[in-house]
């Protein structure tokens, strides 16, 4: 085979790896986690604790120190009272006064 040849043949076999069928019903190749045991196949994880997150964030932002990284906090969680702290943070770091 030629270069052309032999490149159309390496995608041609990379496509039909990709979509083969699972053999059977349940078969380990349905769930991508194959770590997961058997009964939670195909079953995604229950998302983690919001809070957790945010406050994980505004520790990342509190390390970072930055003006704009505490203005951005302020920005994605209006609601959150983190971020009152974030945008008094972020004016007293632009006013020199941290």
């Amino acid at each position: 085979m030629g270069g052309r040849e032999s490149f159309l043949f390496s995608v041609l076999l990379l496509v039909a790896c990709a979509q083969k069928a699972p053999s059977a019903p349940g078969d380990a190749a349905v769930s991508p986690n194959r770590d997961a045991p058997a009964e939670m196949a195909g079953v995604m994880a229950p998302p983690g604790d919001p809070e957790e997150a945010i406050r994980s964030e505004f520790a990342h932002v509190e390390r970072r120190g930055t003006a704009e990284a505490y203005a951005l906090f302020a920005e994605r969680h209006p609601g959150h009272p983190l971020a009152k702290e974030a945008a008094r943070r972020a004016a007293a770091l632009r006013r020199g006064n941290p």
